[in-house]
C-alpha cells in the first residue's frame, strides 16, 4: 500500500530566546499557517509573554 499523502497541514515556527530551556530560554512568539492543497487558507501568529524582558539581540 502506497503511502497517502495530505490534503492539508499546518505548519509551526517558534521563535525563542535561546535554545536551551534548562538555561531559562523560553518561547516568545508562535507563528502557524493552514496550507489545503498547496494554498494558504488561514495564518495565525501570537507573541508570548516569557516572564523577563527580552534583549535586543
Amino acid at each position: 500500500m502506497a503511502p497517502k499523502s495530505a490534503d492539508s497541514v499546518i505548519v509551526l515556527d517558534f521563535e525563542t530566546t535561546g535554545l536551551s530551556p534548562n538555561m531559562g530560554d523560553r518561547a516568545i512568539e508562535i507563528g502557524a499557517v493552514k496550507l489545503v492543497n498547496g494554498e494558504v487558507v488561514d495564518t495565525f501568529q501570537q507573541l508570548m509573554n516569557p516572564g523577563f524582558r527580552v534583549s535586543g539581540f
